[in-house]
């Protein structure tokens, strides 16, 4: 996690991997469960559980892109 968020320390990393593997945890056991209401209701309160972390990745990327467009402009003008 250090190489894709590299203002994040050692430590702050940590939480953040144990969120999202939490999260995929819970997501692996409610597909052990029958179809049905249940198992619904159950996924889109993971969903929800994991929204955040999905967004944050999205505003990363999105800001990883201009980076790259920028970096990409001065490569070619020089």
């Amino acid at each position: 996690m250090n190489w894709y968020f590299p203002k994040l320390g050692w430590w702050a990393s940590l939480p953040l991997a144990a969120y999202f593997l939490g999260g995929i945890k819970l997501f692996l056991m409610a597909f052990n469960l029958e179809v049905g209401t249940e198992r619904t209701e159950i996924v889109v309160g993971i969903y929800l559980y994991l929204a955040p972390f999905l967004l944050f990745l999205a505003v990363i990327g999105v800001g990883h892109g201009k980076l790259m467009e920028k970096r990409e402009a001065l490569r070619l003008r020089d």
